[in-house]
């Protein structure tokens, strides 16, 4: 199957935080290359179709299993890596394009991170007493002011 994803590196896995899937939004943007900016378009279709789970969160997709990399997602470990996407993904490209579809995709994540629980249930001390938990924060606070 033909994902339309690119991966993270040259191993199995689509990590939905590939950190140079904003560069070539950008450089479809600023070279105004209609092709280019059809195929990050039709990039960002494909993740949220195949890289996100029933909670809105975007987890790793295997090539091989064409599907998640792990059967069960954990809950932790979405926490972490949406907000890494986040701040490395759509808040650079919100920051150069504005209104899109990638600011769409921003607040979105922004609003399922909250708004289903995922903050503020359960996993208090996941978020604020270890190591991913002190990055989480500050992917957060590197996030929120700019989204603002």
């Amino acid at each position: 199957m033909k994902s339309s994803l690119i991966p993270r590196n040259l191993s199995d896995s689509y990590d939905a935080a590939a950190d140079n899937y904003p560069y070539l939004v950008w450089n479809a943007y600023l070279t105004g290359n209609s092709k280019d900016q059809s195929l990050v378009k039709t990039m960002l279709d494909a993740e949220l179709k195949l890289a996100t789970r029933p909670d809105g969160l975007p987890d790793t997709y295997s090539f091989s299993k064409q599907s998640f990399l792990h059967n069960e997602s954990n809950p932790g470990e979405l926490i972490f890596g949406t907000a890494e996407y986040i701040k490395d993904g759509p808040l650079p490209i919100t920051e150069l394009l504005g209104k899109s579809v990638w600011s769409e995709h921003l607040f979105r994540l922004l609003d399922n991170l909250g708004t289903k629980g995922h903050l503020f249930t359960g996993i208090e001390k996941y978020l604020y007493a270890s190591t991913p938990g002190i990055e989480i924060s500050g992917d957060l606070l590197l996030t929120l002011p700019r989204a603002y």
